[in-house]
């Protein structure tokens, strides 16, 4: 991976992910998502979501108006 690409949330729920994934791309914000869960244990690991530097900012105040409810 570049060096320019910041881990903004990490979690072993992959739909709260997706939906960030989804709405920060809806704010032209482009994303990587990191799938770290294992394939024979899916209770171990998490995915990770990952923004350029220059959107780190502007991705956590989006992030932090998500309501996963």
């Amino acid at each position: 991976m570049e060096k320019d690409w910041v881990k903004i949330l990490s979690s072993d729920k992959v739909y709260q992910i997706q939906i960030t994934e989804l709405i920060l791309k809806e704010n032209e914000i482009e994303t990587i998502l990191i799938n770290k869960i294992d394939s024979s244990y899916p209770a171990f690991g998490n995915v990770e979501l990952y923004v350029s530097k220059e959107n780190v900012f502007k991705a956590v105040q989006i992030i932090n108006k998500i309501s996963y409810e």
